[in-house]
């Protein structure tokens, strides 16, 4: 009923139209910002608010027609949540600037089993990936640290706090610039896929629509 009454004046209101799409961390740091950019130049009238948060979040802001789809990396299906495959993107390996492993290409699981491990927080699509795909090679993690914030993740790498495991998009000019360096862990496909995700009882206008097809040729 919450969805009939807040969907009932769409169709009326298209020309003044606000979309509002969520997105978790990497995307949102990333690629949400270029397809914005890019839709806007298209339809300069039509409003877009983005909302970066973590997929838990997400999830519930879509449940309660808070925003009206999201951009999600890794994710999982859920009950009533509509999901597409837009875009593929990887995690990688990330170690201390001077971590003698980086020279090795890859490193294995065993060689990790003393390292501190640095994530990002439980609710996070990229922390339930990591835990999931560890916990089925028998390594779970027990991490030292946990943050919302990549940056802080990162800077702690740097300073040989740990390890961490984080999308390559948003770490790859500080592996580039040697800030942090990163190796291949054997055995272990770090690729997953990106998902545009609506509510199945969501009314997506044609602008809408046309933004989502945006995000699969981005």
């Amino acid at each position: 009923e919450a969805y009939d009454h807040m969907e009932a004046g769409m169709l009326h209101y298209q020309d003044h139209e606000v979309i509002r799409v969520g997105a978790t961390l990497s995307i949102g740091s990333t690629v949400l910002p270029k397809i914005i950019k890019k839709f806007k130049e298209l339809y300069p009238e039509i409003q877009i608010k983005s909302f970066v948060n973590n997929t838990e979040h997400l999830q519930e802001m879509i449940s309660f027609n808070q925003i009206d789809f999201a951009l999600m990396e890794g994710y999982a299906p859920v009950e009533h949540i509509c999901s597409e495959v837009f875009s593929e993107d990887r995690l990688v390996l990330l170690l201390p600037p001077e971590d003698p492993r980086a020279k090795q290409g890859s490193v294995s699981l065993e060689m990790l089993k003393n390292d501190n491990f640095l994530l990002r927080e439980k609710g996070s699509v990229g922390r339930n990936y990591v835990d999931v795909l560890f916990s089925s090679h028998g390594f779970p993690i027990e991490p030292v640290m946990e943050s919302i914030s990549t940056h802080a993740i990162v800077r702690a790498v740097n300073a040989g706090v740990g390890v961490s495991i984080l999308p390559k998009d948003l770490v790859e000019h500080s592996i580039m610039s040697g800030y942090v360096s990163s190796c291949e862990i054997e055995d272990i496909d770090l690729s997953r896929q990106n998902y545009i995700v609506w509510h199945e009882d969501k009314y997506l206008t044609d602008k809408m629509k046309e933004l989502m097809t945006l995000c699969k040729n981005a």
